[in-house]
């Protein structure tokens, strides 16, 4: 709880979602729900570039470095790879706070927005399905709306075919446990 005091003292928690993450993930650890859905729930895709990247916003014109077009396009896109990462935590952090509310619908909503964020969040993924959340169906129907680019398109493989042992193991114990009723009945 140091650091929240220290960045609500300085009043730094606003002023970047690196921040508000840190202070989310701080108040959520405490215990503190309300106050980390407070602190995390403003939707930060509105936020300036100077807030998600505060180092490139405050160079001034002159001391900013001269980029070939090649590190451009990568520094624009490793900007945007921070800013999805970045989302998808919060949205994260977001539904566990639902969810440990007992708020099921706003835990699903928040568990596919980090889904959708950032395709790579395994924890989003795996409290989705693993804790009965969704139906299977739904399951299905939210791989298939994740967009997955040409090196992720093994998480769509890996995500299906976790889906798919869940069923067949579901599949398992509903026929051991009606055989375990068929042969008590004898």
């Amino acid at each position: 709880m140091r650091c929240v005091e220290l960045l609500e003292t300085n009043e730094l928690v606003f002023t970047s979602l690196r921040f508000r993450i840190l202070v989310g993930q701080a108040l959520l650890t405490a215990g503190n729900v309300q106050a980390c859905i407070r602190v995390l729930d403003k939707d930060p895709r509105g936020e300036d570039a100077e807030n998600i990247l505060p180092s490139v916003g405050s160079l001034s014109e002159k001391s900013r470095p001269v980029l070939s077009p090649d590190q451009r396009i990568n520094s624009n896109c490793t900007s945007h790879q921070t800013f999805t990462f970045q989302l998808g935590q919060r949205c994260l952090l977001l539904a566990k706070a639902h969810e440990s509310m007992e708020n099921k619908e706003g835990a699903i909503q928040f568990y596919k927005e980090a889904l959708k964020a950032n395709c790579e969040n395994f924890e989003a993924f795996n409290r989705l399905i693993s804790n009965f959340l969704i139906t299977q169906a739904q399951k299905e129907e939210l791989v298939k709306e994740l967009s997955f680019s040409a090196e992720n398109l093994w998480l769509k493989d890996y995500f299906l075919s976790r889906i798919y042992s869940e069923i067949r193991s579901s599949n398992e114990h509903e026929g051991m446990v009606r055989r375990r009723t068929f042969n008590d009945g004898q």
